[in-house]
């Protein structure tokens, strides 16, 4: 006996069931986020295309990565005097002239971790031009970072009506200055004036200055105005004349350092010029190295010696002043003959700072990426054949040369 399939489970009569309407949603859902999933997969990523976009109009102040950022114009000159500390972050009061100078700066202006103060990365020619020197006289107010002019020079700075006078006015005991050339400095201070540093407490190395330089003050050297303990000058050299002119009190003209306090440090640096003043109302003191005048303490002297003549009025001491002739080298008696034998921290060995070329009576530095060449002065700067002539000595000295 047969029996018949229920019409419930007859093939002819199967029901088709719809998923319900959340299942529906969650399905849909996931089909357009796998969708999504597979595009952003397929896209390169970018995880801010706006910041990425934004960031590509930054500049790197710091090229070669050695965290000094780099100076190339007499704007970021000047900036740095808002930023004594070098750590790439002005004070408040000169954080637009600094933002200025160095527009569109990346992070920490580029340097890889915190900076440690600025580099030079061009000659900067201040002739004609405002100069703004760096820091100031006044303890814990001066440059305290690193300073390396990497052999550029800074040229024909002025600066006048001035208690202290310097390409930096004053330095700390934390600052280094390196490897800067200076041509013909212009600086007139009532108290002190150095060719690179007013008043020095810090170190300064393998720097020069040359040429016929104005640098007048109660206190004049030329490279240093007074230093204070524990100020180093080492392997530096200043070839000019200083004349300080008339003044009512005490002179202290050095060739290197104008006067020091406390004992500080010279080493195997060197003056060679003519020194000049007047004091009509006091005593002069002359050096080709440091003047007698000093404040307190004797200076540590490895090496330094000093070169020319006193035009001045002389009514105290002449020390440390060879005769111009005595630099003739070689010879037995050459003064620089163990330049090279001691570093810029006084320690004893070979070091390889100066070229004791032939066409020179006295040697040039070679480290700190100096072109020997360019420290001998050029008169002729215009390349015309005709000598230049900036000051009323230098007309007065054409009469010595009438051909």
């Amino acid at each position: 006996m047969s029996h018949p399939i229920p019409a419930a489970v007859a093939p002819s009569a199967r029901v088709s069931v719809s998923p319900p309407p959340r299942l529906r949603t969650f399905v849909l859902a996931f089909s357009v986020v796998s969708l999504l999933a597979v595009a952003f997969l397929a896209t390169p990523f970018d995880p801010a295309p706006r910041q990425l976009a934004a960031q590509t109009n930054l500049i790197d102040y710091d090229t070669d990565g050695d965290n000094l950022i780099e100076v190339s114009t007499r704007a970021q000159w000047a900036a740095i005097d808002h930023d004594r500390d070098g750590n790439g972050s002005p004070t408040q009061a000169g954080e637009t002239a600094w933002q200025t100078a160095f527009p569109n700066a990346m992070t920490n202006a580029g340097c890889e971790s915190t900076c440690i103060g600025y580099e030079l990365a061009a000659d900067l020619d201040f002739n004609g031009q405002t100069f703004t020197p760096i820091g100031t006289e006044s303890p814990g107010d001066g440059y305290a970072a690193t300073f390396k002019g990497n052999g550029f020079q800074i040229q024909f700075p002025t600066l006048s009506a001035a208690s202290v006078a310097g390409i930096f006015a004053g330095t700390e005991s934390t600052a280094t200055i390196s490897g800067l050339g200076i041509i013909d400095p212009n600086f007139t201070a009532s108290t002190s004036a150095g060719g690179i540093v007013g008043e020095h407490r810090g170190k300064l190395i393998g720097s020069y200055v040359v040429g016929y330089s104005n640098i007048n003050s109660a206190s004049a050297g030329g490279l240093v105005g007074t230093a204070y303990n524990p100020a180093t000058v080492a392997h530096s050299y200043a070839r000019l004349n200083i004349n300080v002119g008339s003044r009512s009190s005490n002179i202290a003209v050095g060739g290197v350092i104008g006067t020091t306090s406390n004992g500080p440090t010279c080493i195997n640096s060197y003056f060679h010029g003519d020194l000049a003043g007047t004091a009509t109302g006091g005593r002069t003191a002359y050096s080709g190295v440091v003047s007698a005048r000093n404040l307190s303490g004797a200076l540590s002297n490895t090496g330094c010696t000093g070169a020319g003549n006193v035009r001045g009025t002389t009514t105290g001491s002449i020390a440390n002043m060879r005769g111009a002739s005595s630099y003739s080298s070689p010879s037995s008696n050459n003064p620089f003959s163990g330049f090279d034998d001691t570093d810029e921290d006084g320690n004893t060995r070979s070091v390889d700072y100066w070229d004791f070329v032939g066409q020179y009576d006295t040697p040039v530095l070679k480290a700190f990426g100096h072109s020997v060449s360019r420290q001998a002065y050029d008169y002729d700067m215009d390349d015309d054949g005709y000598i230049d002539i900036r000051t009323r000595d230098q007309w007065a000295a054409m009469d010595e040369d009438r051909n």
